[in-house]
């Protein structure tokens, strides 16, 4: 078929210009932060069946920084559009407070690296009991997560809990407990 007429992609009221190689449409697209956008597709020529089809599509990138944070994970748990597989490189400090908690359940297989070696969390973590029944603010591992890999991490007064997961590889992470109650009763 005659491709010369115009495609046009539109995401969030943005619209890019498809580039078609070996029919296929194509549009590079950089500045898009993790997240589900809704996506239109036009086509100039109505003879078409393709005329203003309209999807969804799932973005992730795999920077974690303390400011994207909360593009990957939502209400601590890895957001649905984070596929299972994805390696997500964690960079720089998360330091957990009052206005601003980073709470961080892995609750889908995925590899968590620091490619720059800096990663250090602190998730504040204050066991509510001597028995260990209520940790506070940890990072777990639940069985969801079963598979994951996690390696050069440093946790500060952060509780590191694998939860009923398996296959579960912790390489190179430093846990450094200082003036805190962590881990009791466990």
């Amino acid at each position: 078929s005659d491709l010369t007429e115009k495609f046009t992609l539109k995401i969030n009221n943005n619209e890019y210009d498809l580039v078609f190689s070996d029919s296929k449409a194509s549009v590079v697209i950089s500045n898009l932060t993790a997240g589900k956008y809704d996506i239109t597709v036009t086509y100039s020529n109505s003879s078409y069946a393709l005329n203003n089809a309209t999807s969804s599509v799932n973005v992730y990138g795999n920077v974690v920084t303390n400011e994207t944070f909360f593009d990957y994970f939502i209400n601590g748990t890895l957001a649905d559009y984070v596929p299972e597989g994805a390696t997500l490189d964690f960079r720089g400090k998360f330091y957990s407070h009052d206005d601003v908690k980073f709470d961080l359940a892995i609750n889908k297989p995925i590899n968590m690296i620091s490619t720059t070696g800096d990663a250090f969390i602190d998730l504040n973590t204050t066991a509510g009991s001597l028995l260990g029944e209520n940790p506070g603010s940890c990072f777990t591992i639940n069985n969801g997560g079963s598979g994951s890999n996690v390696s050069g991490i440093i946790f500060h007064n952060t509780q590191v809990w694998i939860y009923d997961a398996h296959n579960v590889v912790l390489n190179n992470i430093s846990v450094i407990v200082e003036n805190k109650r962590v881990g009791s009763g466990v």
